[in-house]
């Protein structure tokens, strides 16, 4: 039985790079010989276990065969017979596909060194074609290497151009995906993940509306600006935006005003400038198809819906800005005004295309529910007001709450 270190912590340990996991491959061994030294069992389909100490990962060698459709399709041999090599040649990328034995001799069988030396994403073998969802782990390794420099090998991509050609794509649970985009997403350059989709034409596929506002959007966009300084680009936008924050619902929520910016400029321009409800049922649709988590869905679908609201908020009137708390449902949950008011000042900032990141509207927004917000319900109640009428003048007190900060804040802004 014979042990070796492999995977993403060899690739990481060579770049510098912290190493989050350490998996390691059992040659030689079986199932029984693992249990007899207490390592735990883990995985159903797959010969995975923990150790009983460390509790790291420890897999039998084994042989993936296609066998069906999608990441699932596939018959597994993992007899003690199967060899390292065997084991690492079905494995995604030259540079995952790299061991290291007890005595920190590398083992690399596909040149998986010389790739990482080169900074090539590169296929390791044909067998890469049999599981689709590894068009999503190569779009998001390259968001996660961007900034060493890696670039997908020719070869590599045209594999996986034909993989989408293939329709293998539809297979692939929406889970699945969304794990991959959510990896990519919490990168410094989530952008560089899109743009791998883009180009292996996977992205129309999986995110239409994304691949609309990149394609069309942009285009009707600069139709409608055509200086020289104003050149909108959805992939240019994500770039900047992240580089600003890095909350994973601020991004994505992002993403989905860009989508709705891009389709205001379309040859039904009216219809949406008119209707912002259209948005909401636009992105809404956008993050059940990917089973998006609920905190992430629905600061989306609310920014998305308000996002031109929240642009001009400051010439809202007082009650139009209680009623959108209200909806909002900003007195239970806070934190929506904090991620809505983050949101609104990026927005400004990089699609209206000011100067500097001005956090007036976002300022604006925290000021005035934090004065609404402490407006009191108890002497409301105490004087004799029940049911509805609570909430009516809850809504009133608040409103003139607003309307005497904004004559004073109005006030201190001449001084």
């Amino acid at each position: 039985m014979k042990i070796y270190l492999v995977g993403g912590a060899i690739r990481d340990q060579l770049l510098n790079v912290p190493i989050k996991d350490r998996d390691w491959v059992i040659v030689g061994a079986t199932e029984k010989m693992l249990l007899d030294l207490n390592f735990k069992k883990v995985g159903k389909d797959f010969p995975v276990f923990l150790h009983p100490i460390s509790h790291e990962e420890y897999s039998l060698a084994r042989i993936d065969r296609k066998s069906g459709f999608g990441y699932t399709g596939f018959k597994t041999n993992y007899s003690k017979t199967v060899t390292l090599k065997e084991d690492l040649s079905r494995r995604d990328l030259t540079i995952n596909a790299i061991a290291q034995d007890n005595r920190g001799n590398y083992i690399d069988f596909f040149g998986g060194l010389k790739d990482l030396k080169n900074r090539i994403l590169r296929h390791v073998s044909c067998s890469f074609c049999e599981d689709p969802l590894r068009i999503f782990r190569i779009a998001r390794f390259s968001a996660t290497l961007n900034h060493f420099g890696f670039q997908i090998a020719s070869e590599t991509m045209q594999l996986m151009i034909s993989m989408v050609k293939s329709k293998e794509l539809l297979y692939l649970t929406k889970d699945r995906i969304w794990r991959e985009t959510e990896k990519a997403c919490n990168t410094n350059n989530p952008h560089v993940y899109f743009q791998i989709l883009y180009h292996c034409n996977a992205l129309s596929i999986i995110f239409p509306e994304i691949n609309y506002a990149y394609q069309y959007g942009s285009q009707n966009i600069n139709k409608y600006f055509p200086e020289k300084h104003y050149r909108f680009n959805f992939f240019i936008e994500i770039a900047k935006i992240s580089r600003l924050n890095t909350g994973i619902d601020i991004r994505f929520a992002y993403i989905c005003a860009i989508i709705c910016h891009a389709k205001i400029f379309n040859t039904h321009a009216f219809l949406f400038k008119t209707n912002n409800k259209i948005f909401g049922i636009l992105i809404e649709k956008l993050c059940n198809r990917l089973r998006i988590p609920a905190y992430i869905k629905d600061l989306s679908i609310i920014f998305s819906k308000n996002v031109q609201f929240l642009s001009i908020i400051y010439l809202q009137s007082s009650k139009n800005i209680v009623l959108f708390l209200n909806q909002i449902d900003a007195w239970r949950k806070p934190n929506r005004v904090k991620k809505l008011s983050i949101l609104i000042d990026l927005y400004m900032f990089s699609c209206m295309k000011l100067d500097i990141l001005d956090l007036y509207h976002g300022n604006f927004l925290r000021s005035v529910f934090n004065v609404s917000n402490k407006v009191s319900i108890k002497p409301i109640i105490s004087v004799g007001f029940i049911g509805i009428k609570i909430r009516h003048e809850l809504i009133r007190l608040r409103i003139i709450a607003i309307d005497k900060w904004r004559k004073k804040f109005s006030i201190l802004r001449t001084i």
